[in-house]
This record gives C-alpha cells, structure tokens and sequence, in this order.
C-alpha cells in the first residue's frame, strides 16, 4: 500500500528511535505476528511476505518512488530534511520504480543524476520533481528522449556524459535491482517505506 502523509510523518517522527528497530531482523513467524505483538507504531506497517535481506548491522529505511509520482513529490522534502537528520547506524536509500511503460523512462534518470551531479544531486531531484509537478516543463510520461534532454538543457548535465550513463552497466543494474526489490514485495504503490527489508507502508 502507499504511504499517507499522516502515516509518514508519524513514522518520520518516530522511526529512529522506536522499538522497531528491536523486533529486526525477525523470524518468519514472528514477522506474521508483528503487527499485533510489537510496538504501537506498527500498525502502521505491513510484514511483507518476502523480505529483502539486509545485513544483520544494518539499520535500512528505503524509499520507492517515481518522479511521475505527485504523492511522492509531496512527501519528498519532509523526507528529505528528516535523512539528513538521521544517525549513521541508519541508512536511507531512495528507489526509483515504474508500474508502467510509460513511467519508465524517468526511473533511470534518478540514478543518472547520483551518478554525475555529486553534491548537487540533492537539488537535482527536487528540480526533476519540480518540472515535472509545478512548472510542467516536464511531462510526466515523457519519452527517453525528452528526459535525456531534460537532463542536459534544464539540470546542465552534459549531453553525453547523460547518454553513456544511461545505458550503462552500472545504471542498467541498478535499475534491474530495484525492479527485483519491487517484485519481490509485491510493491502495489508509492510513495513506500520499507523498514529493514521487511516492514512496508
């Protein structure tokens, strides 16, 4: 299910701290029973059936999202602003995802953009999330084409560095990764929050 802005901020203002932390990584059954036995705020939260493993040590929050998505251009600078905020024992990592073909073209471009943009990638995503939802200089169900330019003319990425990263090993795996996440979960929506690979709202 997608995330309500109530649920996020509710788990934006408890997460770091909660004792959600303490019922990961469980066993299968007592994931079943997690929603009734743990703590208040995972009610919040679905078990999913096939979790994504995570290293014992790690503590992982993980977002899918699409920049076609206004649910999740919405909710982007409260999360945003609450990762930065966030102690080095959790990770937060951003997912790009697409539920259609024509939602397609956008995903790879989040990774695109991690890739060459550095320290500006932070802006660069709101910028995408901003032509695409306030200033609609960029269609949400643009073509590879136009998002490639977009990419170059309006974030001033070069042409080709865009290009060659596009169909990249490394972008190309990624996307194929997130893809694998998102199947595996059964992602029905976004924005999502997934908690350690295994708790989902």
């Amino acid at each position: 299910m997608s995330i309500s802005r109530r649920t996020s901020m509710l788990f934006l203002g408890a997460a770091a701290s909660s004792s959600l932390w303490a019922k990961t990584p469980l066993a299968p059954t007592a994931a079943t029973n997690a929603a009734s036995s743990g703590p208040a705020l995972l009610q919040y939260f679905d078990a999913v059936k096939t979790p994504i493993a995570v290293t014992a040590s790690t503590r992982e929050v993980r977002e899918f999202f699409g920049y076609w998505c206004p649910h999740c251009a919405d909710l982007d600078p409260s999360l945003v602003a609450w990762a930065k905020s966030l102690p080095a024992s959790i990770t937060f990592t951003k997912t790009p995802v697409a539920f259609s073909p024509a939602q397609v073209p956008l995903a790879p471009l989040y990774y695109v953009i991690e890739s060459l943009a550095g320290a500006q990638a932070p802006a660069l995503h709101a910028a995408t999330f901003e032509a695409i939802h306030i200033h609609r200089s960029l269609k949400s169900s643009a073509s590879e084409k136009d998002v490639q330019e977009f990419a170059s003319k309006q974030l001033r990425l070069d042409a080709k560095a865009v290009k060659e990263k596009w169909t990249s090993f490394g972008v190309t795996t990624q996307m194929a990764k997130a893809k694998a996440m998102a199947d595996t979960i059964a992602l029905e929506g976004v924005p999502a929050l997934l908690v350690q690979g295994r708790y989902l709202t």
